[in-house]
């Protein structure tokens, strides 16, 4: 692993930017593609918009974000200690609709995602495969990665 960021913030709206902005500014210090850069910010947005409209409902709670940065892949985790919820259960959104797009983006965006929930929290790990600008960064993602430690 390259690097690892952690955030433990309030969840509250005005703070998801926050995160969306922290894993881009890793990414994009980093050499990613653009397009793989939009698909963590997209992940990151959406499953934090997650926690603050559904996991508290009207209390207060925090939202923990953790990115581990590897050469060729970013694993993103989201997680609360909020009421939980069906993760099978939830639709497909339908076009027109507003809202419901979170989980149906996130699995859009991500390479692989895994979702598990219970009444003590949920946890949303999603898996984004890498791209860079130019092989200069991939060489050297590549070879921090490989450093012990």
């Amino acid at each position: 692993m390259i690097a690892e960021l952690t955030l433990h913030l309030r969840a509250n709206a005005l703070l998801v930017p926050l995160a969306r902005r922290q894993i881009s500014a890793l990414l994009e210090n980093s050499g990613v593609a653009q397009d793989d850069i939009l698909r963590a910010e997209v992940v990151v947005t959406e499953a934090c918009s997650n926690v603050v409209m559904h996991a508290y409902r009207g209390r207060t709670g925090k939202v923990f974000v953790r990115a581990e940065y590897q050469a060729e892949r970013l694993v993103l985790t989201v997680s609360d200690v909020g009421l939980g919820f069906d993760a099978g259960a939830v639709p497909s959104p339908e076009v027109g609709q507003v809202g419901g797009y979170g989980i149906y983006f996130i699995r859009r965006m991500a390479d692989a995602v895994a979702i598990t929930s219970s009444p003590q929290g949920t946890t949303v790990v999603a898996e984004i495969s890498l791209r860079y600008r130019d092989a200069t960064y991939l060489q050297m993602a590549r070879s921090l990665d490989a450093e012990p430690g």
